[in-house]
């Protein structure tokens, strides 16, 4: 990860525009072997980090990603590739995961020639099902699917190596990046509703405490939320959009637990444990980490105008 300084300043970043769909299903028919006729169509407003398109025929569909230049967390094109090269591992070992598509001549990561420069970009499975709707749980039996899946993921990436770079979920990450933009751009009314805040300084003295062991911290999906997988009707899960990918505790995978009703919370930490146990440090961390990670939502929401 490049020092904060430099995301601080926007006349150092790159521009981001919106590719035209027609371009973007122009350069599909090029790299992909997919079959005509489909359509292309961006999915969503919210465009986030990245800009995703809707690939869809009669009997298939997948979803294209065109990734924004000049994040904080992935500047450089091979922590794309660390991402792709991960999932196309885990999906190998039965993780239930949205997975890369190779493009005719090999490779998962695409380049595509804009008027700002090049951008990176990929093609992946599509994840059956619809999302959990908004501010409600999943049935205890999809959280414990939930559970299971998340530490399945863990488990395969413990055996994944990669020479690509990855950013680890250190003070700077979760703390200090997101607190600049949070300083920049808030009132002080404004701050006084994030009460993490007014603790901060125990908040990243219990995180320099926290042991970093080969058993609890390792490659984690970074932003395991109710938008980022999907269940069929019966009940098959498939996790996607790792793109906030990275080294931390694994305990940071299951700060969700801390928004859900007591029920759902049990059962996704019994799913995770049918696979992988936990240590009582380990569960006891997930409420510390649930803080930093609502002080880093909040600086990364703001950090996403600096790139579009």
């Amino acid at each position: 990860m490049r020092s904060l300084s430099f995301f601080e300043k926007k006349e150092n970043l790159p521009k981001n525009e919106l590719i035209e769909a027609k371009v973007i299903k122009d350069f599909v028919v090029e790299k992909y072997e997919i079959t005509l006729p489909f359509e292309c169509t961006l999915i969503g407003e919210d465009r986030g980090y990245n800009d995703h398109y809707l690939i869809k025929g009669d009997n298939f569909h997948y979803v294209f990603r065109v990734y924004l230049n000049g994040k904080y967390y992935a500047p450089e094109f091979e922590n794309f590739q660390f991402e792709l090269d991960l999932l196309e591992f885990v999906f190998s070992q039965g993780v239930p995961v949205s997975y890369p598509i190779p493009q005719k001549q090999e490779g998962t990561m695409a380049v595509i020639q804009t008027s700002e420069g090049l951008r990176a970009c990929a093609l992946f499975s599509y994840a059956e099902g619809n999302a959990i709707e908004e501010d409600t749980d999943p049935t205890p039996y999809q959280c414990f699917e939930l559970g299971k899946a998340v530490a399945s993921f863990h488990l395969a990436a413990d055996l994944f190596h990669s020479q690509h770079h990855r950013h680890h979920l250190n003070e700077d990450y979760l703390v200090k990046m997101p607190l600049k933009f949070i300083e920049a751009n808030w009132s002080v009314e404004q701050k006084a509703e994030l009460p993490e805040l007014a603790i901060v300084d125990e908040l990243l003295k219990c995180f320099s405490e926290l042991k970093k062991e080969a058993n609890n911290y390792g490659i984690i999906h970074g932003d395991i939320n109710t938008g980022n997988f999907h269940f069929t009707e019966d009940n098959q899960i498939t996790l996607f959009d790792f793109d906030y990918c990275a080294y931390g505790w694994r305990a940071y995978d299951l700060t969700l637990a801390k928004e859900m009703e007591e029920q759902a919370s049990k059962s996704f930490l019994d799913g995770y444990q049918s696979v992988r146990s936990l240590s009582s440090d380990e569960l006891e961390s997930i409420s510390l980490l649930s803080q930093l990670a609502a002080i880093w939502d909040w600086g990364d929401e703001l950090a996403i105008d600096l790139v579009r």
